[in-house]
């Protein structure tokens, strides 16, 4: 953790010695770089204060002369004056304007104190690293005998049990874990399961949603997979969810269930992949997925997002079983032919075809971000060849230099719409995952998942080339954050974050563990250990609260709309002809394309998002005698309000407001009657 230190003194230092103009970066703004020096000053203290009672090294007087100038500082410098000048004094509050001359001088004291801080606390945090891993790896030889041993039984009393095909090894797999791993694995997956279904077949639609029902509505029907009109996500999205109607029948419900299905069948490839990590990160991780808020959210709708978690863990465990087949020290002129081997060409297979399927067969679909897993994997995976020899250099440059062309030439995201391009640093999607993020488990606790991340980086053996799935982890998180936060998407959505989210679950897994680790040697109890986690991380209201389901507006979650269109529709399919025209958004189209109930003779689509959008509905009025108009409020009213909320005429003809119906505005024109 020696970056770690020599980050938070040369920030500290920096902010001692520069002039204030040093910190008008775009998008940084100068309160960020005090929390961010703050936190990990919080984090060398209680690192420090816990090395202090785990090492025999302290002793007496000494430890406790230790521990009372750390507390000492914290306690009357960090906290009080950090409140004050972080919140009260940049909030404006009356009652402390008069501290404000005094300020600059208690800031500069507290950074010259984190400055010593992170100098004593150093040595120390380098210690508890090797104590910590070192307990780790106890736990882990401890654990690989008890596996033995109940291999031995197993295979002792059930010698038939190996003969039978998939059940055998499943049922054999089952009954080697531990009853406790087992039964938190099936509490998990049945509550997150739970929570994923509650409301499942509410009539409330995000507005893409119609895409994928429209098109499975069409399938289902038996319509050619080539023949229908929307092909963003088909095979990943669309298809599912027509087997799921063929199985459950036609309905929002089985077309949701699903995107439910595969975000909780995710949890096998995370188990995988965590497992090689060790089995209780693999637990946690399994539970963090299940309850985590936003992928509740957003596994309830027909989007890709519900899907993402499967197909990011699925290609994950892919590289690793890669990885794991690749020979060590490999010098690539000399060893090619290690690689023709059958196991090391499927996997190449298998990811290769990833690659041409999001470039070639569906470049539209947001699954190309699946790509950046790539990165991580050749930059993890170059741990395994041997750098001393000169030709892999030679290679390596050549390499380097190729991806340098091929990113700076492809854009991941087409149109004029989706720019990805460097403009700056895009603050949205960090709050996310930490502060006090409403859509992750530990909401309302954003200090200890600050801490929880800490101790989560201090067990990554990055150097180790035996150790795969952490550093993968990590690095996939890292490359993830930082390409979020310097490249522009089109707009800043809660859901673009997903893959982000996939991999901040396991890191906060790993960090869990350790936190454990450290508890259970101070506590001497498991139980109170594990309870003592979890109470202080899973904000356990908040995620079986019933705001995590979408609601009529906004959802708090997604930050995404979502209308409520069946009062609307079971209005027009009572009252609409089949020869009547109807004014609409192509959302309000859609859906009455996806329930099939509503006759009209003809549908004029409202451009909303456009200039003199209203226009389309003046010339309407004019062309035909009589028709209706239905605009929801977010996508239709809002922008344009083309008519008051109540009765007016145009061109000879009276426009009624017919109501208001959920969000949806109704109007219907006839011609006056004189």
């Amino acid at each position: 953790m020696r970056w770690a230190s020599a980050l938070l003194i040369a920030l500290s230092i920096i902010y001692l010695v520069s002039p204030d103009w040093i910190f008008f970066i775009p998008h940084i703004e100068f309160t960020d770089i005090h929390k961010f020096i703050f936190l990990l000053e919080e984090v060398f203290l209680l690192v420090s204060i816990l090395q202090i009672f785990l090492e025999d090294r302290w002793k007496g007087a000494s430890k406790i002369t230790y521990l009372f100038i750390f507390c000492a500082s914290n306690y009357f410098f960090a906290q009080p004056f950090l409140r004050l000048y972080l919140e009260d004094i940049w909030l404006g509050v009356p009652e402390v304007r008069h501290l404000q001359p005094f300020m600059k001088l208690a800031d500069n004291t507290l950074l010259v104190i984190t400055v010593m801080l992170a100098f004593l606390a150093r040595r120390d945090l380098n210690v508890f690293r090797k104590w910590l891993l070192g307990l780790i790896e106890k736990k882990r030889i401890k654990d690989e005998q008890a596996v033995a041993v109940r291999n031995a039984h197993i295979a002792k009393r059930y010698p038939k049990l190996a003969s039978v095909p998939l059940l055998g090894q499943f049922i054999a797999s089952f009954r080697r874990e531990e009853w406790v791993v087992s039964l938190s694995l099936v509490v998990f997956i049945g509550a997150g399961l739970a929570l994923r279904m509650c409301n499942l077949d509410l009539p409330f639609l995000h507005s893409d949603e119609t895409f994928h029902l429209v098109a499975a509505k069409a399938i289902y029907q038996g319509e050619a997979f080539n023949h229908v009109d929307y092909h963003r996500c088909l095979y990943t999205v669309t298809f599912p969810a027509v087997l799921s109607m063929r199985l459950l029948g036609k309905s929002l419900w089985a077309a949701r269930m699903a995107g439910v299905l595969f975000n909780v069948l995710a949890v096998i490839p995370l188990y995988l992949l965590t497992k090689r990590i060790n089995k209780p990160i693999a637990v946690l991780a399994v539970g963090l997925h299940m309850l985590n808020p936003l992928m509740i959210s957003t596994s309830q709708m027909v989007r890709e997002y519900a899907y993402m978690a499967f197909y990011f863990y699925l290609v994950a465990f892919m590289m690793v079983k890669l990885y794991e087949a690749f020979p060590d020290a490999f010098v690539l002129i000399r060893d090619y032919r290690k690689l023709l081997c059958p196991k090391v060409i499927f996997y190449v297979c298998i990811l290769g075809f990833v690659i041409y399927y999001v470039v070639i067969i569906d470049p539209l679909s947001t699954f190309k971000v699946i790509i950046m897993l790539y990165l991580a994997f050749v930059l993890v995976l170059a741990r395994k060849f041997d750098w001393r020899n000169r030709s892999n250099l030679w290679l390596g440059a050549i390499f380097l230099a190729a991806g340098v062309l091929i990113l700076s030439n492809i854009t991941l995201f087409e149109g004029d719409t989706y720019n990805f391009s460097i403009k700056g640093v895009n603050d949205f999607f960090l709050p996310l995952f930490y502060g006090n993020p409403i859509q992750q488990c530990n909401y309302n606790c954003p200090l200890f998942s600050i801490t929880v991340l800490v101790l989560a980086l201090l067990i990554i053996p990055f150097l180790n080339k035996h150790q795969f799935s952490l550093p993968f982890i990590v690095t996939n998180y890292l490359i993830a954050q930082a390409a979020f936060a310097l490249f522009q998407v089109r707009g800043n959505k809660v859901r673009y974050a997903i893959p982000i989210q996939i991999w901040h679950v396991a890191i906060m897994a790993a960090g869990l563990y350790v936190a454990y680790i450290i508890l259970q040697t101070l506590l001497k109890n498991r139980s109170i250990a594990w309870i003592v986690v979890l109470l202080l991380f899973l904000n356990i209201p908040h995620i079986t609260s019933s705001h995590l389901q979408d609601q009529f507006g906004y959802s708090p979650i997604t930050y995404a709309y979502i209308s409520n269109v069946a009062p609307a529709y079971e209005y027009l399919e009572t009252y609409l002809n089949k020869d009547d025209v109807l004014i609409t958004t192509t959302f309000i189209d859609r859906y009455i394309q996806w329930e099939g109930g509503v006759k009209v003779g003809r549908i004029i689509h409202y451009w909303y998002d456009q200039p003199d959008a209203e226009q389309v509905i003046f010339d309407a009025i004019e062309t035909y005698p009589e028709g209706w108009i239905v605009l929801d409020y977010e996508r239709g009213y809002k922008w344009s309000q083309p008519f008051p909320l109540g009765d007016s005429e145009h061109a000879d003809k009276l426009v009624m407001f017919t109501g208001y119906f959920a969000d949806q505005f109704i109007y219907h024109w006839i011609e006056k009657v004189e």
